[in-house]
């Protein structure tokens, strides 16, 4: 078991064609002081989502975990890019809300799950969703499930990615989901 930081060799998956809706945004420093470019298009956010998706190694899924999907914590970013696929994802404050589901045996089933329990919107999931299995020791898979080339990351730095990813999500949407350090 190795631990990686930014992965560069593995390739990441692409939604299909996003929308031609534009936004302006703003330029916001990402991560580690990495300029972020002025986005016009959703399809331009979207292409970077997929670049800090790369930095997650990916997971040799055996499609036992359909009764762990369920509602997640998704940026805005996230959650309008599965919604572009057709699937709307309820939106969920934190991991509290989450718990509060559970503890009252509420705890609906994503929406995105088909009858055979595969994601119809797996290239458009969220970073929660890649994360799971590719991240020790807080998102290990239950199931065994392990990344393509053993390669995890830590919790630290999986942290760091979810931080640029709402960053370029409040940069295009103006809407904060996830609580940053600078917050």
């Amino acid at each position: 078991m190795r631990y990686v930081g930014k992965s560069k060799s593995l390739s990441s998956r692409r939604c299909g064609p996003p929308p031609s809706t534009s936004l302006t945004a703003t330029t916001l420093g990402v991560g580690h002081n990495e300029s972020v470019k002025r986005r016009t298009s959703l399809a331009e956010a979207y292409r970077e989502l997929d670049n800090l998706y790369a930095q997650i190694p990916r997971v040799e899924c055996r499609g036992l975990c359909a009764d762990s999907c369920t509602v997640v914590p998704t940026t805005e970013l996230e959650h309008r890019r599965v919604a572009d696929r057709g699937y709307q994802l309820p939106i969920v404050a934190d991991g509290i809300e989450v718990m509060r589901l559970v503890g009252d045996g509420r705890m609906p089933r994503c929406p995105a799950l088909g009858p055979l329990n595969n994601c119809r919107a797996y290239e458009a999931r969220p970073f929660i969703c890649r994360a799971f299995g590719a991240v020790l020791p807080s998102l290990q898979c239950e199931h065994g499930c392990v990344t393509e080339n053993g390669d995890f990351i830590a919790s630290a730095e999986s942290y760091r990615v979810l931080y640029d990813i709402e960053r370029l999500s409040r940069e295009v949407t103006g809407v904060a989901r996830v609580p940053l350090p600078e917050d």
